[in-house]
């Protein structure tokens, strides 16, 4: 009895694997063009010309709303659909009027500190004043959606909510050997 042998060739990848990879672009593809076309719908943003400009977070009754059209939640993963927008890089002229400009240099951030009310909207641009490339993050976990990012030269924002509880609040480079760079926002009446 003859037996058949399958021949596989090295060569050529099997159909199933191509077919994967061009179904998975096109999934990627239709993904991408979905987020930018998706807005949170009837929602007035405080300073809508900068808001929609540089892709934050609308606010509705001075609370901060997600991508999802719900309110953002600051202890959400950052970058997720639950949290505070992050901004595209941005121009000096794009930063929104009302942000809180905060700049780090591998030694320090400038301000180290800023005051928030409970509860307020808060927008803070953050930005790299030197070569280097920088992560802010927070602390406490209840603010771990408050991340942002940025590259050499790069301003980028994000607008959410201070917590509603007053303290000190304190924020750090959340890059390996530069956790010692810290600031504070001070949350106070």
């Amino acid at each position: 009895m003859a037996r058949s042998k399958k021949i596989i060739s090295k060569d050529k990848p099997p159909l199933w694997v191509i077919v994967g990879v061009i179904l998975g672009a096109i999934i990627v593809y239709v993904a991408m063009k979905e987020g930018k076309k998706r807005e949170v719908s009837g929602v007035p943003a405080i300073d809508t010309s900068s808001a929609q400009s540089v892709n934050l977070s609308p606010v509705r009754d001075e609370v901060v709303i997600a991508e999802e059209g719900i309110v953002a939640r600051n202890d959400a993963p950052p970058g997720t659909p639950l949290a505070p927008m992050r901004s595209e890089p941005l121009t000096e002229d794009m930063v929104p009027k009302e942000a809180v400009r905060l700049m780090a240099t591998k030694d320090e951030f400038v301000p180290s500190r800023f005051m928030a009310r409970p509860g307020e909207v808060v927008t803070l641009a953050f930005s790299s004043g030197d070569g280097f490339t920088h992560v802010l993050a927070f602390e406490n976990p209840g603010l771990q959606a408050i991340a942002l990012g940025i590259s050499s030269g790069e301003t980028r924002a994000i607008r959410f909510n201070a917590p509603e509880e007053e303290g000190e609040y304190v924020f750090y480079q959340n890059i390996p050997g530069f956790e010692n760079v810290r600031g504070m926002m001070i949350v106070k009446k």
